[in-house]
């Protein structure tokens, strides 16, 4: 949707976040081309693109078992939502997600360096142990952004981020309790996308940065920091809790 000179999706199948949790949708993209065709199911936790629909952990039992007897890899992708955005180290672990491969990267060094991770399962491992990647970038690895890295996952633990995020999540639902929120993630659903522009607009003459969702229901967004003060982030729902209802 951002490269116009790449080819679109010549060799993957798209299909719309789960509504009610149904399957059925996956499972009509899987036959279309045949399972035995199907090497992979690539799945974010939640999208805040999408106005973090989030579908349940007995959804993803069912994926979880699709590929097991169709032999296909579960992959989550976690740049996005891992290294404790959620209140957890990933945000698969929120929804009982079980994912052959992970990806990881931005928080992953909090911003001060460039670095991505894959993690992999010991059913892949057993697969991959005895070869090599082939490839490599001039920068990789680049030192400083494992040194980074560390940092960040050390200063998550000593400092209790984690559970921190947790907190903003409570504190955000204070004022928003029909929200979808999940630690750091929070939105809310508008009545039309002129209303969130509008409530966006005067959020950022507050002062504030707020998101807004295009591509599924009308929503406004927000995603901080995982060491946000809670007294800021009560100000800032506060403040956009006023501004919807002068709006109304």
């Amino acid at each position: 949707m951002f490269n116009k000179n790449v080819p679109k999706y010549e060799h993957s199948i798209q299909i719309p976040q789960p509504i009610d949790n149904d399957i059925q949708p996956l499972l009509d993209a899987i036959e279309s081309v045949g399972a035995e065709n199907v090497s992979c199911i690539i799945k974010e936790p939640f999208s805040i693109q999408t106005n973090s629909v989030i579908a349940s952990k007995e959804y993803y039992d069912k994926v979880r078992k699709i590929c097991d007897d169709n032999d296909i890899l579960f992959i989550v992708d976690e740049v996005a939502t891992g290294i404790g955005r959620t209140g957890e180290w990933f945000g698969y672990q929120r929804i009982g997600m079980k994912p052959d491969i992970i990806v990881s990267g931005k928080s992953l060094t909090a911003g001060y360096s460039m670095l991505s991770a894959t993690l992999i399962n010991e059913k892949v491992y057993d697969k991959v142990s005895g070869s090599y990647m082939n490839m490599g970038f001039t920068h990789s690895p680049h030192m400083s952004g494992v040194f980074a890295a560390i940092k960040t996952i050390e200063t998550i633990k000593n400092n209790n981020i984690l559970d921190h995020v947790y907190d903003i999540e409570d504190t955000i639902k204070q004022t928003f309790p029909d929200s979808t929120t999940v630690g750091c993630y929070f939105s809310q659903k508008l009545n039309s996308n002129k209303e969130s522009g509008e409530v966006s607009r005067k959020m950022y003459e507050q002062g504030y940065i707020c998101s807004r969702s295009v591509f599924g229901d009308p929503a406004v967004r927000f995603l901080f920091p995982n060491n946000m003060p809670l007294n800021m982030v009560d100000t800032s729902m506060k403040t956009l809790r006023q501004i919807i209802d002068d709006y109304k």
